[in-house]
């Protein structure tokens, strides 16, 4: 039972690193841990390259200032010090 285990969680390791092995499963539980371990594989890729494609399928949304003069033109945002404080 005990080297059974052993052999799963190496065959898992060595999957995770895209080791081949010679070993297959033989038990029910073992096949179930290594199913279970590609099955988690594949939604984990599935979720990274959705948000991924995400984040790349949409622009940048651009700054509304860009220079110091941009900042001196508008009169959205609010600037300057508080209270009559200085920065030193």
């Amino acid at each position: 039972m005990v080297e059974t285990v052993k052999l799963s969680l190496w065959f898992v390791y060595g999957a995770m690193l895209q080791q081949g092995s010679d070993w297959l499963a033989d038990t029910q539980a073992a096949r179930c841990l290594v199913g279970f371990w590609w099955f988690f594989c594949l939604v984990v890729t599935a979720i990274y390259t959705g948000n991924l494609i995400a984040v790349l399928a949409v622009p940048k949304s651009s700054l509304p200032i860009e220079t110091l003069e941009d900042l001196a033109n508008q009169e959205f945002y609010k600037y300057g010090t508080i209270d009559g404080a200085a920065l030193s």
